[in-house]
């Protein structure tokens, strides 16, 4: 210690505790409460200053509204990323069973029902899975 001086050198809280005691003293001047039957909640901080209890009270609830945007701001983002997957897989299924049915038209000669409709149910001829030509009519549809 230099000569002359009566103060002693104390160590200097670290930062972290300086945080940790400002938080614990306004913990101890906060109160939070839900208003009855509502999403309102009340936030109140005595200080000695009326505009400084405001400001903090202020500061506190901008920063929950904050973290609730960013916290409903992820859960959007998570859903659009599952959604946007089950789309994709769904797609792939779709393109997959309609290459399906074109290789089944294609393969077993069946008539389309758009043909038949367009005759107007006046008879036509066919040919089945099995190759044989067969007349068809309304009423053999029916038999």
């Amino acid at each position: 210690m230099p000569v002359g001086t009566d103060t002693v050198d104390a160590p200097l809280p670290s930062t972290i505790q300086q945080r940790a005691d400002v938080v614990s003293s306004v913990l101890e001047k906060m109160s939070v409460s839900n208003v009855r039957n509502s999403l309102v909640f009340n936030i109140s901080i005595s200080t000695q200053s009326p505009w400084k209890s405001a400001e903090i009270a202020d500061t506190i609830a901008q920063l929950y509204i904050r973290d609730q945007i960013d916290v409903k701001y992820e859960a959007t983002e998570q859903a659009t990323r599952w959604l946007t997957g089950r789309v994709a897989e769904l797609r792939t299924a779709l393109e997959v069973a309609e290459r399906k049915i074109s290789d089944f038209s294609a393969a077993t000669q069946l008539i389309s029902p758009r043909v038949f409709n367009r005759s107007n149910g006046r008879s036509n001829i066919c040919v089945t899975g099995s190759g044989l030509l067969k007349k068809l009519t309304p009423r053999s549809l029916h038999n």
